[in-house]
């Protein structure tokens, strides 16, 4: 199964940047890595876009921070 981060509103673009940066670095120690991040920014976004996904199966487990 493969894994996909997805943020739903907040901070995206400071988080984005963060993850950004933090790519830089890890490719700089040649590190190989693969990662999925989908931010939207509400939850009626994130409910429009899983509209008519019958296809697929989505767990989402909630984190508060």
């Amino acid at each position: 199964m493969k894994s996909v981060k997805i943020t739903v509103g907040g901070a995206m673009e400071d988080e984005a940047s963060r993850r950004f940066i933090d790519a830089g670095h890890r490719a700089e120690r040649g590190e190989t890595f693969h990662e999925r991040h989908h931010a939207f920014e509400s939850w009626e976004t994130l409910s429009r876009v899983l509209t008519g996904s019958a296809n697929r199966e989505f767990i989402v487990l909630p984190v508060c921070r």
